[in-house]
């Protein structure tokens, strides 16, 4: 393939992802503002009311950028990783190999593709927020940095989760089992400030956690570890996690017998 028939292949790759969840729509989009909005009224409306502030905030306001990076991050990662393993179990993913299509190619159409519907979900699950408090964005550069990583980071990942997964069965272990405590521990609820001093060293340890830290801070204008630090580590483990995924193609783990 020359230059011009590998754009038109990345763009191809891209516009069938896209397609493939904005058809599904009731099962891709709407199932996560549904969840979000029960979380924000059960933790944010309800038991905010009796919670003290946190981070010089109110509850509710803690609360609402953690709910928005979590939809972000469940929806692509999931995204990737559920459409690369059905196009192997329908064995069509080898027809991407055979094509002739670069390895950084096919790793950029699903990762982007995943990304739109991370950025769709994340920004309506922002503008249902606005139905329960009046969210102000603090730094929309940082807010906008955050997102790009998260959605690029969380992808690769869920492109290496479909490329290894044997039957479905495996392709829900890491979602169940890894990232879902990773999330939930990772203080999208609560502010480590709160933890005893051995939680906060192990927390720190938690790269979701970094991820929602930052993420929080373009909102409310405080963050708990230096952005800085945050920002390294997540273009650290996003170029990690790409080579990851790259390796994987050229090796042909996860497709070839």
């Amino acid at each position: 393939m020359n230059s011009a028939e590998k754009l038109i292949a990345l763009k191809t790759l891209f516009i069938r992802e896209v397609l493939r969840f904005t058809r599904l729509w009731t099962q891709t989009i709407v199932p996560p503002l549904i969840t979000q909005s029960l979380y924000l009224t059960i933790f944010g409306t309800l038991l905010g009311k009796a919670l003290p502030d946190v981070s010089g905030v109110c509850y509710l306001e803690f609360l609402i950028p953690g709910m928005i990076i979590l939809a972000v991050i469940n929806s692509v990662f999931i995204n990737v990783s559920v459409s690369l393993f059905h196009m192997k179990f329908i064995r069509c993913f080898e027809e991407l190999i055979v094509s002739g299509m670069p390895d950084w190619a096919i790793w950029a159409g699903f990762s982007l593709g995943a990304s739109v519907r991370g950025l769709i979900i994340g920004t309506l699950v922002l503008g249902i927020s606005t139905f329960f408090y009046p969210v102000a964005i603090a730094n929309v550069g940082l807010l906008i940095s955050v997102t790009i990583l998260t959605c690029l980071l969380l992808s690769s990942g869920g492109f290496l989760s479909g490329l290894l997964s044997k039957n479905w069965d495996d392709s829900v272990i890491v979602p169940t089992f890894v990232l879902t405590p990773l999330t939930y521990v990772g203080g999208v609820f609560y502010s480590i400030d709160a933890l005893p001093d051995f939680w906060k060293t192990v927390s720190r340890f938690n790269p979701i956690y970094y991820l929602v830290d930052i993420f929080r801070a373009s909102f409310i204008g405080y963050s708990e570890q230096p952005i800085w630090t945050a920002i390294s580590l997540l273009i650290v483990l996003n170029a990690i996690a790409a080579i990851a995924c790259l390796l994987c193609l050229k090796k042909g783990y996860g497709y070839k017998s």
